[in-house]
């Protein structure tokens, strides 16, 4: 079916096989029906892309393609077609056209609404809940397709909880040892921030030595304990199975909390707010080993 003096508009194809599917661009026009139509090859006398192959889908009647604005269980979508097209490209080995057709299914699955119907009957200001993962697992994976797209997500993660953490160890002395005999040693007094704070008040004219006054950068604290790396810390606690010494051995200093629930609540200073994000990233790491568990295992691959 090629070098059509005219594309096919609205020819049905429904429930039909043929061995190979010889075409080319100028072959279809719109209104075609394609669900049940099967194929074992594709031969075109030009490369077809993975993307012209999807505009070939969205040429479908507008009922059956899901741009009739039908939504849930209400639309008419047929996923058929894009199945059997990315079954077929796989089996030719054309991997990547797989992958985007993959991709392009899943997202027209999220645009007709159906994703997330488990939470169709919920508040309705609620109901965008059962498509958030499906949109972050798009995100982080690309549906299981673009599993090496994680990488590029932990880095980035990485880079700014690390970034934070270098800001509030320098700048706000937030950080300290979490072992309590260090605080009782009488030689890693200049390293408590009290006494930075002290000095700072007796000549307040005169910048505070590095050394003194914050544990990170303390000269006093002896070389043999573990000292504190903002880019281990961050990948200490994204990274669950990796232990780096450095969750351990260090915290953010918090003040006591609040008997005032409310009171704690809005108490947001760089102590509290860096544990906060201690324990957001500790969550985002089980995210992440979780999804590294299921890529290993093959099991990202949303239709299975």
């Amino acid at each position: 079916m090629t070098d059509f003096p005219v594309p096919l508009r609205g020819a049905s194809f429904s429930d039909s096989h043929v061995n190979s599917l010889t075409d080319d661009v100028k072959t279809w026009g719109d209104k075609l029906w394609l669900n049940g139509f099967t194929y074992n090859f594709l031969n075109s006398s030009t490369p077809l892309t993975a993307q012209a192959r999807i505009a070939w889908l969205d040429s479908q009647h507008a009922a059956y393609s899901g741009q009739d604005g039908l939504m849930g269980s209400n639309s008419t979508f047929r996923p058929q077609p894009w199945r059997h097209l990315q079954k077929v490209y796989e089996e030719m080995g054309h991997s990547e056209e797989a992958r985007q057709v993959g991709i392009a299914f899943e997202k027209r699955l999220r645009k007709v609404g159906l994703v997330g119907q488990s939470t169709a009957r919920w508040w309705p200001g609620l109901r965008w809940l059962g498509k958030v993962p499906h949109v972050l697992y798009g995100a982080l994976t690309g549906y299981g397709y673009r599993p090496m797209r994680l990488l590029a997500w932990i880095l980035g993660i990485w880079l700014f909880f690390t970034t934070v953490y270098w800001y509030a160890a320098v700048e706000q002395n937030v950080f300290a040892p979490s072992n309590p005999l260090v605080f009782q040693n009488d030689a890693y007094t200049t390293c408590r921030k009290e006494y930075g704070e002290g000095w700072q008040k007796r000549s307040p004219d005169t910048p505070i030595p590095s050394g003194i006054g914050n544990w990170y950068t303390c000269d006093a604290l002896r070389g043999e304990y573990t000292g504190f790396s903002p880019g281990a810390y961050s990948l200490d606690i994204l990274l669950s199975l990796v232990d780096l010494q450095q969750e351990k051995d260090w915290g953010p200093i918090t003040t006591t909390p609040s008997p005032n629930a409310w009171l704690e609540f809005w108490n947001w200073d760089w102590g509290h707010s860096v544990r906060f994000l201690v324990w957001l990233e500790t969550l985002i790491g089980w995210g992440i080993s979780l999804l590294l568990v299921a890529i290993v295992s093959g099991l990202t691959r949303r239709k299975e």
